[in-house]
């Protein structure tokens, strides 16, 4: 996990390096330091400057950390106003996949017809065992009949 994360690294430091002055700088110097001080120097990306950002080969965890950068250090305002209901919508709209995916209310419905089916068949094979008495029991029976009868 750790040799991907500072190879994301690697990805992201390519990518800042080519901000503005401006935007460079409004990154904190320790952010900057952190990246460079844990990213993977073995690993060798390349920006390819002849390519947008959207086109490079970039990994989702160099995406989610130029993400953050961006909404944290580089957006202001409405902006990032904008952005923050961007991500709360992508979050709401994953949750609703993963609640229509997985169902849960339907997964417990389907348990309960299943137990149902099963104690509806318990109940069908009781019935089909034959009972048989043997000379004690008919005895006692036919007894209990007798006083009954008087």
């Amino acid at each position: 996990m750790e040799l991907v994360a500072n190879k994301s690294l690697t990805e992201v430091y390519e990518v800042i390096k080519r901000f503005s002055e401006y935007e460079y700088n409004k990154i904190p110097k320790e952010t900057i330091d952190v990246i460079v001080k844990n990213k993977d120097n073995e690993y060798n990306w390349k920006y390819d400057d002849s390519k947008s950002l959207l086109e490079q080969s970039l990994s989702r965890e160099a995406i989610a950390i130029l993400s953050y950068i961006n909404l944290e250090y580089l957006l202001s305002g409405e902006k990032r106003n904008l952005m923050e209901e961007i991500y709360k919508m992508n979050e709401r709209k994953l949750e609703q996949k993963k609640s229509e995916l997985y169902k849960t209310d339907e997964l417990f419905k389907n348990r309960n017809i299943v137990e149902n089916e099963e104690a509806q068949i318990k109940e069908n094979n009781v019935s089909l065992i034959e009972v048989k008495e043997n000379i004690f029991t008919k005895f006692i029976k036919r007894i209990k009949n007798f006083f009954n009868v008087k």
